[in-house]
């Protein structure tokens, strides 16, 4: 994929609640799902400073390359949240459909014969969704637009398609909360890099009205990364807040800082505590284990500070 070669990669991406793009997207919105009444800050602020919106949330992707093509001579801003064309899929199966796709190893045996097929289904669904990107990226190379235009290439959330027995999202295993995130802008950062540190999908909003030059955008729990993108001295965000299963009985919080991740239930008891450094498929739960105390202190404090900032929870001392 060209865009691997040309863009940052953020590889300790995570989703602010990993489920599908709604109307309300923390990418546009720079903030957390449980805060009511949240607008969408990145229409907002850029129109005010005289982009052309294009909304393609019920239009294929490949629409976005028209609108390219027609505002080439404005200031534009396209929000794609990837709905496939309607022409059937087929001719993107055969790769898939023969070739054994191995499970996880977090997967229980009795899910390895229908992951296959999802895994099939799903690699099928990419190759549609990279074709679609491959003509958004050729518009900006005919209009001659690509040096000067932000490019984000990101999802909501991951599948995750078997793995601990499990299928769909709003889970905070890796699979499911762990997400693609790639930014190529070549006329301020040409060099495509990885970059370790761990990032949100809120991050988005005030790092793109950052680097459009907008003024300064209201309080938002999202980050600015701008300046570690321009390779100006700035500090590495050092944890990752996310969020999952609002509003049931099952609901979760988890934070991530270097290689621990830490989950509570919403009691705000620990749930979870997993080494994802050497543990990277969390196989071994360390929530109640005594040689992990400390850490487990650590990380609930920290967890009690994301919660505190982003008006979630009560806060509780234990």
């Amino acid at each position: 994929m060209r865009l691997t070669t040309q863009a940052l990669e953020f590889t300790r991406a995570y989703a602010a609640r990993p489920v599908p793009a709604t109307e309300d997207s923390p990418i546009l919105t720079g903030d957390f799902p449980h805060r009511l009444g949240r607008s969408p800050l990145l229409r907002i602020e850029l129109e005010q400073m005289g982009y052309t919106w294009g909304d393609f949330t019920s239009l294929p992707v490949d629409r976005a390359a028209e609108f390219i093509r027609a505002k080439r001579k404005e200031v534009f801003a396209a929000w794609c949240p990837g709905r496939l064309p309607q022409q059937p899929l087929s001719r993107y199966r055969i790769p898939y459909d023969h070739r054994p796709i191995p499970g996880r190893p977090n997967m229980p045996d009795d899910h390895h014969d229908s992951a296959w097929q999802a895994f099939a289904a799903y690699y099928v669904a990419l190759s549609a969704a990279d074709a679609e990107l491959g003509k958004v990226l050729r518009a900006l190379d005919e209009t001659g637009l690509g040096n000067d235009t932000i490019l984000v290439f990101t999802s909501h959330c991951g599948n995750m398609a078997g793995s601990h027995g499990m299928d769909g999202n709003d889970e905070f295993y890796e699979e499911s909360a762990s997400i693609p995130l790639l930014i190529r802008y070549p006329w301020r950062f040409s060099a495509a890099g990885r970059l370790e540190f761990p990032v949100s999908l809120t991050d988005l909003t005030p790092t793109l009205l950052a680097l459009c030059e907008a003024g300064p955008a209201p309080s938002l729990p999202g980050r600015n990364l701008a300046p570690l993108l321009l390779g100006e001295t700035a500090e590495q965000p050092q944890s990752v807040f996310v969020e999952g299963k609002l509003g049931q009985s099952g609901s979760w919080r988890m934070v991530v800082r270097g290689v621990n991740k830490l989950v509570v239930d919403r009691r705000q008891q620990v749930t979870g505590l997993y080494n994802i450094g050497l543990d990277p498929y969390e196989t071994g739960n360390q929530a109640t284990a005594r040689s992990e105390e400390l850490t487990r202190d650590e990380m609930r404090a920290i967890l009690r500070d994301w919660i505190s900032r982003t008006g979630d929870w009560p806060v509780r001392s234990r």
